[in-house]
């Protein structure tokens, strides 16, 4: 996002740097008619691809060689000092504003963004279902590590080709092959995992790969005295302004529901592509070679840097939504962070590097020092209280939960482990991942016992599996798990956000499991799902509680119908807007202001939608919230912390629960 040195300068291409970095921005903004302009970005990757690639073809031209080290080096003088004030900042933010818990994400988030990895961070963290969803203040890195790793494998590939006579020759063939099979590459993989589509350098090198060949051809096409391509005078008319076109009908024209990396990603590629080839000059690049255009252009690497954190760190630290007024104020202060970097950090280090060869020694210790100074910034204190708070009975269980007024010293599992207190399903292998069109074929409990007991639905299912062979146990009955992650019991068509499209493996999966189901004719099927959660995701139109009334309807007829099982349905558990967990870890000494109403958790329509669809097949339905709340939601009950993130309940408190279920399976028959 910063022209390398050397470049020849133009203008037009600093005012599309505006015109890219002020989509970014406006659209994590929120500004009206712009709901596309996270294609930016995009515009930002040609643009990259284009001047490197001119840069390097130059170089060897002039002096017979590509100097990989130079190359290397210039891009860390460019690029680190700025990106390693923002992450530094960026963190000592975390540790005043946010709660203690965010550090531990921080700390991962941070390291990754100095060394030019979120977006693989991003990558892995966003396939997996049970990851906190919560978004990273480093997540506008993700696409300065995509540039990064592109830099370097085209850089060393460049080198190569343009070192043996015979490659050099066929540069042009060879460059069209590996952009055009990263482009198959990113429509395979959106068919499998979103997010490594999104985030993935294999399918976004395509992009930055466009840029690149508009270099190649421009270098190999017709010359002017100047040295630089020229296309015919009718098509340098044209193309421009059509390009910018393209890029702004991206801008007003996607949403947040346009798949995307796809083929739609063409439309602002290529109009990038048609604005930064070597044309005749025109209106359109007198446009864009404006002095604010020119001036936000300058500066679009430290502004598209400090944006994000701008805007965002408020939002987690009170809580809700920017206001108009406060969106403003976030933008106005991101260009005064934009401009003192670009001055301090930018041009000065620029400077610096001319006349000092300890330039690459110096950035790397800075680098380091940062890197070396995120740990104690981002290290938790004690999340738990001096008061040892006593451990549930059975009875106690049975009586009601009971929540301490502050965190227990014996808290289980502890506030910073939660996310990881999982069923041992999961690390059985016995839980379906998003990819998956056919249950597992895991059995617990005595293989030989004449009473079957199938779990059905997706990972709030998974959730009771503890308690639920447990109870199995007690009664000498097996357990089969049918869990599949974002995967619901009821009959209904869904998107998957890992994915990014629709669940088509959903439905797969929930036919082959209602065939299962039949061969093993159980005594009890148990069902769960995160009901209200496929509200957003669902297929369709009109009424989603008569929606999910039918489809539930649907599957459990199908297993009465096939085998006469008992059907017992668990209502979902409380639905945080995020995890009570964020606030505990800062109210360590008052646990009840981190508490809810349960009004606020609760879905009481979902939840009778479900009870009409259990009584239509003489099914029994349980809710589990007096189990966790009494008027109000508290994230620790007993010596028991409730809830691994927003949603999901942890296995610690599902294994207390255990009476509880067990009632609940002897009620159903």
């Amino acid at each position: 996002m910063h022209a390398p040195a050397g470049t020849h300068w133009r203008t037009d291409i600093q005012g599309l740097r505006a015109v890219a970095v002020l989509g970014v921005v406006l659209f994590h903004a929120g500004v009206p008619w712009l709901d596309g302009g996270y294609t930016g970005v995009d515009v930002f990757f040609v643009i990259s691809g284009f001047l490197i690639t001119q840069n390097l073809l130059r170089e060897r031209a002039g002096s017979g060689t590509i100097r990989l080290g130079r190359f290397f080096v210039g891009r860390l003088v460019r690029l680190g000092p700025a990106a390693a004030a923002t992450v530094l900042c960026t963190v000592l933010a975390v540790h005043f504003l946010l709660p203690p818990l965010d550090r531990t994400g921080a700390r991962t988030s941070a390291w990754a963004a100095l060394f030019g990895a979120e977006n693989l961070k991003l990558a892995a963290t966003g396939t997996d279902y049970l990851a906190a969803h919560a978004p990273s203040p480093f997540q506008q890195f993700w696409s300065l590590g995509v540039e990064e790793q592109f830099y370097v494998g085209w850089a060393l590939v460049l080198a190569l080709l343009c070192s043996v006579p015979v490659l050099r020759r066929v540069l042009l063939p060879i460059a069209v092959l590996l952009f055009v099979l990263s482009f198959v590459t990113m429509i395979v993989v959106s068919d499998i995992s979103g997010p490594w589509a999104f985030f993935g350098v294999h399918t976004r090198t395509w992009e930055l790969g466009a840029g690149a060949l508009t270099a190649i051809v421009a270098r190999s096409g017709r010359r002017r005295a100047s040295g630089d391509a020229r296309l015919p005078r009718w098509a340098g008319r044209l193309a421009r302004p059509v390009g910018l076109l393209a890029i702004v009908v991206s801008y007003v024209g996607f949403d947040e529901a346009t798949p995307f990396p796809s083929a739609w990603t063409l439309l602002p590629v290529l109009g990038a592509v048609l604005v930064v080839a070597p044309l005749p000059a025109d209106r359109t690049a007198a446009l864009l070679s404006t002095a604010p255009l020119r001036w936000l252009g300058d500066r679009s690497y430290s502004l598209y840097l400090w944006h994000w954190p701008v805007l965002l760190l408020p939002t987690l630290a009170w809580g809700r939504p920017l206001r108009p007024f406060e969106v403003v104020a976030a933008c106005a202060v991101t260009v005064a962070l934009g401009w003192s970097s670009h001055l301090l950090l930018e041009r000065w280090t620029s400077h610096w590097a001319r006349r000092t060869r300890l330039r690459p020694v110096a950035l790397v210790a800075g680098t380091v020092v940062v890197a070396a100074a995120v740990a104690p910034l981002t290290a938790l204190p004690t999340l738990r209280g001096e008061v040892v708070a006593s451990t549930p009975s059975p009875t106690d269980v049975l009586g009601g939960p009971r929540s301490p007024a502050g965190v227990p010293a014996n808290l289980t599992p502890a506030v910073a482990s939660a996310e990881d207190d999982l069923p041992a399903l999961y690390a059985d292998g016995c839980h379906a991942e998003s990819t998956a069109t056919a249950p597992t074929s895991c059995t617990y409990g005595d293989d030989d016992s004449s009473r079957t007991i199938v779990l059905l639905g997706d990972s709030h299912a998974a959730q009771w599996f503890t308690p639920v062979v447990e109870a199995a146990d007690a009664s000498g009955a097996r357990v089969v798990p049918m869990t599949k992650s974002a995967c619901p019991a009821a009959s209904i068509p869904v998107t998957s956000e890992a994915l990014g499209r629709e669940y088509r493996e959903c439905d797969q999966w929930r036919a082959a499991a209602l065939e299962r189901i039949a061969e093993l004719e159980p005594d009890l099927v148990v069902l769960s799902s995160a009901a209200a959660g496929y509200e957003p995701t669902r297929i369709g139109t009109g009424s989603f509680e008569r929606a999910w009334e039918d489809g539930l309807r649907r599957t459990m007829s199908t297993i009465t119908e096939r085998t006469g099982a008992r059907i017992l349905l668990v209502h979902d558990t409380p639905r945080w807007t995020e995890s009570p967990n964020r606030c505990l870890s800062g109210a360590i000494d008052d646990v009840g202001s981190c508490a809810r109403s349960q009004v606020d958790l609760h879905r009481p329509e979902i939840a009778e939608a479900e009870r009409r669809a259990v009584s239509a097949v003489g099914g029994t339905a349980v809710d589990p919230f007096p189990w966790l709340c009494t008027t109000t939601c508290s994230p620790v009950v007993w010596n028991v912390l409730a809830y691994r993130d927003a949603d999901h309940i942890t296995d610690t408190v599902a294994t207390v629960l255990t009476p509880r279920v067990a009632e609940a399976i002897g009620s159903a028959g």
